[in-house]
């Protein structure tokens, strides 16, 4: 007989452990290259853009990198020696390949793509080391060298790379934490002397004096029809510098108004259409800068029919210019007034005008998510709300024969009466971001019928709303998971809605919300209906004209416009269509009959 050893690193293996260890070995190689890989580098980034921080999101990290740990320990031992000698430099090389692949996708074009990829797979390697920390027996010596190593990676990352910008999809722009803003490197162009509109002002059938075109619906109904682009394409005006902003234009006459960061100063700016020639700028201090919503205002300027420009600068900047010479009447810093405070991508609704008064949407305050001043004064008339505003523009519809504005806040959507305030409804309908950009469209004015959409995963509702005491009831006819609109707006054609889903363009019935079919991926851009064509702007610059038909997706035409991110709205007036983003503003000269 053989003489027993007494080994003390010896290990029993009991029947079927090899299986147990492949088993854990492959739930342990699973976590690693599923939830370890993507949500360290996510929660990075939106630490990086300075977003809302994804506590759950942090805590699932925490707990499968624990459990992974756990899965592993000594688990090299119930192992072949060449798997067990081999599988940390196969997780570390995968973990680099993955990673690098991975990042270098979702950058942008403004990125330094491949080295802000290498950066992040280095600077990430501390995950699958400490997730396959006790995997391998080693010493002392070795472990310490390697925590030094893996602790260079991250301190390097953050030092040196940032985000700089977000896309609807995502995709992010990196850049150097050194590099300054690239807005402020640019010198853009000036009045050669600021000038006086003495012509050319007098309001016109084919104005668009506001967000989303005269009844803030996204509907031009004009009796002109776009041709086909193919055989008569249009013709480009003028293409010009602008300054950085989410802001559309606003048109009347002969003239196109918008606003644009200028350095640390916001703008509002007067352009004659036919030329592009600069006539007016006022500026005003103020900067609102975010990685995920960019750099200066969001919101479209509003034309009264008596010559009053007003405006609402991301920073809380309400002003009431003259459009002719941009004379300041009065301004008024609408968070301070209205104790509310900034939001993560800064104030983005539109002024409304109703009769005497300019309607604005100041953050961080429930109860005065919505705010009437004169719009001769700037005295303010009343303070409204039951939630905090987000991102939508105050409305007025007219339900069931009463006027009401209505807005899409954090939480709800809520109706007022335009003299005082009053709440008359609310409708809950909101995502886990609590992100709502959309207007509300309406249905059936006389039997109170309205579909609200979001984005997020949510989708659409179509309401009725009855008047009743104290307030109106609210009763849903149906809601869907389609039409995730989520920076844009839909518009109705016949009994079916068009608009962009989670950033394709798509077509539900009005009768059920049923989606009808669901392409053309043009992301997170915006959407117009001109006559009965669709106006597409795409988010990374193209323009479209689709036929809106129910049974199919019909893309008449589709052509290159701009060169980056655009989440402006397009605007029409007559044979005139002009498209910014924040970088450039392009007037075209469209075909139309």
């Amino acid at each position: 007989m053989a003489p027993m050893t007494s080994d003390p690193t010896a290990v029993a293996v009991a029947p079927g452990s090899p299986k147990l260890a492949w088993a854990r070995w492959g739930l342990a190689f699973a976590l690693t290259f599923s939830v370890l890989l993507v949500a360290p580098t996510r929660l990075v980034i939106v630490w990086m853009a300075n977003s809302a921080r994804e506590s759950g999101l942090a805590l699932l990290f925490l707990v499968v990198l624990a459990a992974t740990s756990a899965v592993t320990w000594n688990l090299a031992k119930s192992l072949p020696e060449k798997w067990s000698s081999r599988t940390r430099p196969v997780v570390f090389g995968t973990w680099i390949v993955l990673l690098c692949v991975g990042v270098f996708v979702q950058s942008g074009p403004n990125s330094n793509r491949a080295i802000v990829a290498f950066l992040f797979a280095v600077g990430s390697l501390w995950v699958p080391w400490l997730a396959w920390f006790g995997f391998r027996p080693a010493s002392l010596t070795r472990r310490v060298s390697e925590a030094l190593l893996v602790a260079v990676g991250p301190l390097v990352l953050v030092s040196t790379v940032t985000v700089e910008a977000m896309r609807g999809d995502n995709t992010v722009d990196f850049a150097w934490t050194w590099s300054p803003p690239r807005d402020l490197a640019i010198a853009f162009p000036e009045p050669a002397r600021p000038a006086v509109i003495t012509t050319g002002f007098d309001p016109t059938p084919d104005d668009f004096p506001q967000f989303l075109g005269p009844a803030r619906t996204g509907v031009i109904e004009s009796g002109m029809r776009p041709v086909d682009w193919n055989e008569n394409p249009p013709r480009e005006l003028w293409r010009k510098q602008v300054g950085p902003a989410w802001s559309g234009f606003a048109v009347r006459g002969d003239f196109a108004f918008t606003q644009e960061q200028r350095g640390e100063e916001e703008a509002v700016a007067c352009y004659r259409v036919k030329d592009g020639e600069l006539m007016w700028m006022t500026k005003s201090p103020g900067r609102f800068a975010s990685a995920m919503g960019g750099v200066g205002p969001r919101a479209t300027p509003t034309i009264h029919a008596d010559g009053r420009l007003y405006t609402v600068g991301a920073t809380g900047a309400l002003q009431c210019l003259d459009a002719c010479s941009g004379q300041v009447h009065w301004s008024k810093q609408i968070l301070a007034d209205n104790e509310g405070v900034d939001h993560n991508h800064g104030i983005c609704g539109s002024p409304l005008i109703v009769d005497d008064k300019v309607i604005v949407s100041p953050t961080g305050n429930a109860s005065s998510s919505l705010v009437a001043y004169d719009r001769l004064t700037g005295d303010r008339v009343w303070q409204a709300g039951q939630s905090l505003a987000s991102y939508s523009s105050p409305a007025l519809l007219e339900l069931r024969g009463r006027k009401q504005v209505v807005l899409h806040t954090q939480q709800v959507l809520e109706a007022h009466d335009p003299v005082t305030g009053a709440l008359l409804w609310e409708f809950p309908w909101s995502n886990a971001n609590v992100n709502n950009c959309s207007q509300p469209l309406v249905i059936d004015a006389d039997n109170g019928r309205l579909l609200v959409t979001t984005g997020y995963g949510v989708g659409a509702a179509l309401i009725e709303v009855a008047p009743g005491e104290p307030h109106w009831s609210v009763n849903t006819i149906w809601t869907a998971r389609e039409m995730k609109t989520k920076f844009t707006t839909a518009v109705r054609v016949g009994e079916f809605i068009y608009g962009l889903d989670d950033g394709i363009l798509a077509c539900i019935s009005l009768a059920d919300g049923k989606r009808k079919w669901k392409t053309g991926r043009y992301n997170h851009g915006q959407v117009l209906l001109v006559g009965p064509t669709l106006l597409v702007q795409a988010e990374m610059g193209d323009l479209a004209l689709v036929d809106p038909q129910p049974k199919k997706f019909v893309e008449l035409v589709r052509i290159p416009m701009l060169k980056n991110k655009t989440w402006n709205n397009p605007t029409v007036a007559g044979k005139y269509l002009l498209v910014r983003n924040g970088e450039e503003a392009v007037c075209l000269e469209w075909p139309v009959r």
